[in-house]
């Protein structure tokens, strides 16, 4: 679950007033859409703090499965933007609003351990998952998956096991944000026209396939990458140009066959890093079908 802190205003903030009030250099932040910022730090967050910041009122949350950097971090943005705007916050499980300086501590210790407690939560859906299955997770930066054999379930042993993986993911957002790491923008596209329907499929009246949006994401001779995470429920595929700039596309389980084979660094499940030279990209076009 998560936990949000609320602050009533008719008023703008920016990030940059957040940041400021807050006072802490290490914080960074980024804008994943028009009225969501995440404020993260390098090498210690895994998702973030996701801050609405458009009126009527000021959100800041504090998703489950994330590290107490993360927690200590979201109550010091609350406790900022109420000082900043001159008005109190609202946790989720108080039945009034406190001022700022009630915020920046909110709880105590046992307030920061229970919202580490509650990423255990996740391996209740997980355990009920076939094996292979993921569960995609969304961090500050760069979105990652879980599989239920990445933790122990002997009770002693399982939290040790959950702070591990999410330790590993931290590691993960750190590394995506490196200036020699590209990561591919995923692309969903729609074909202008269904498949061919075969002759013989025309003869027994086979239904027509319908016209499927697919995921793609593309990779560049040369150029270091990181594969984004793909699992949207669309069929996904691996983008790849020939030295006439045709597009081919290859799908994902394919270039997964692949990557085990070139044994290619992997970061998870679903995540691979790879420079891929010619010999590579001309491999892969043996698999793949043109666009």
């Amino acid at each position: 679950m998560s936990f949000y802190f609320t602050i009533a205003t008719d008023r703008a903030v920016e990030p940059e007033d957040v940041l400021a009030e807050l006072g802490r250099p290490e914080v960074r932040f980024h804008q994943p859409g028009p009225e969501m910022t995440v404020f993260y730090i390098p090498g210690e967050s895994l998702r973030g703090v996701v801050v609405g910041l458009a009126p009527p009122s000021v959100s800041v949350g504090i998703n489950a499965f994330t590290p107490m950097a993360d927690a200590a971090l979201g109550r010091q943005i609350a406790a900022a933007i109420g000082r900043f705007l001159g008005v109190a916050v609202e946790p989720e499980d108080s039945e009034t609003a406190l001022p700022p300086e009630d915020i920046a501590q909110y709880g105590g210790d046992a307030w920061l351990a229970a919202r580490l407690a509650e990423a255990t939560m996740v391996l209740g859906p997980l355990s009920r998952m076939a094996e292979g299955d993921t569960m995609r997770i969304e961090g500050y930066l760069y979105p990652f998956s879980i599989t239920k054999d990445m933790f122990d379930t002997e009770h002693d042993k399982r939290d040790q096991s959950v702070q591990d993986v999410m330790q590993k993911n931290v590691a993960l957002q750190a590394y995506a944000e490196r200036e020699d790491i590209f990561v591919p923008s995923v692309m969903t596209v729609t074909p202008k026209t269904a498949p061919k329907r075969s002759w013989l499929d025309r003869l027994t009246g086979k239904p027509a396939v319908p016209v499927q949006p697919f995921d793609i994401f593309f990779l560049g001779v040369g150029v270091h990458c990181l594969t984004p995470l793909l699992g949207t429920g669309k069929p996904g595929y691996v983008g790849l140009r020939d030295a006439q700039k045709v597009l081919w596309r290859l799908p994902i389980a394919s270039f997964g066959e692949f990557a085990q084979q070139a044994a290619l660094p992997m970061h998870g499940p679903g995540i691979w890093e790879i420079t891929l030279d010619e010999a590579e990209n001309a491999t892969l076009m043996r698999r793949a079908e043109r666009m």
